[in-house]
């Protein structure tokens, strides 16, 4: 990805040299050399826009007074650095409070049927099955993905089928890899809404292991070591073994 110029730009609103009906922006532009320098862009300017002044005004300002940022700098201040066709990462967006998970509600029967669909398809099909079955597998982990992390943890791993299932899933890095992604990513949302740590004492009780090694690892958001947790705590029963592939 090729930078359009080496500048960290700082924005920030202010009423500055402005006409009185219009909202501006001041532009603190730093080049390679350290140099800092601020233009004025309209609040209307369109990010195009915005780089191309910033790149015409480089030579012009170059020889114009040091200003100091911290002189002129208010709360609301945003780092950007201006690159160009950046990648869309698709990252989820935190889940607002409003829509917590909520780890009281009980599990109902439909839900643990998606739940028991996903992890034993994942853990003890072929990787042909698993294939055929991509489309109903992504719609049954949409109508669970409400299901509060540790609930759905807990569920897995008091369910004999479903703890041998998830002990096979985890061997298989290539379909493992993607269900820990998701997982992670429903731990770390409950995490940011302290929704979380409140109840892994609740949880680990109902696992009937310890829950301080689970809560030092949650707080610090090691969820690989989280998980290893009940990987080597709840191991699955010895007549088990049919379920590995």
């Amino acid at each position: 990805m090729r930078h359009f110029a080496t500048i960290s730009v700082l924005l920030f609103t202010a009423y500055v040299n402005c006409a009185p009906s219009i909202f501006c922006d001041d532009v603190v532009y730093r080049t390679p050399s350290g140099e800092i320098f601020v233009i004025d862009i309209e609040a209307e300017s369109s990010f195009s826009e915005v780089i191309s002044k910033i790149n015409s005004d480089i030579e012009i300002q170059r020889s114009a007074n040091w200003i100091n940022p911290e002189e002129t700098l208010v709360r609301n201040e945003y780092f950007l650095d201006f690159m160009e066709r950046p990648k869309a990462e698709g990252k989820k967006a935190i889940s607002p409070k409003g829509n917590m998970r909520n780890f009281s509600a009980t599990l109902l029967e439909s839900e643990k049927k998606k739940i028991s669909q996903v992890v034993e398809t994942l853990g003890n099909a072929s990787l042909v099955t698993i294939a055929k079955e991509k489309s109903s597998l992504e719609k049954a982990g949409k109508a669970v993905d409400h299901v509060h992390p540790l609930k759905f943890l807990a569920f897995i791993f008091s369910t004999e089928r479903l703890k041998a299932a998830i002990h096979n899933l985890n061997g298989r890095s290539w379909v493992w890899d993607k269900f820990f992604k998701g997982l992670k990513m429903g731990l770390e949302e409950e995490a940011s809404h302290n929704n979380l740590l409140p109840h892994i004492k609740k949880f680990s009780s109902s696992l009937k292991i310890d829950s301080k090694a689970l809560y030092l690892n949650a707080e610090q958001q090691r969820w690989k070591e989280f998980v290893n947790i009940l990987f080597k705590e709840i191991p699955r029963s010895e007549n088990s073994g049919r379920y590995d592939m």
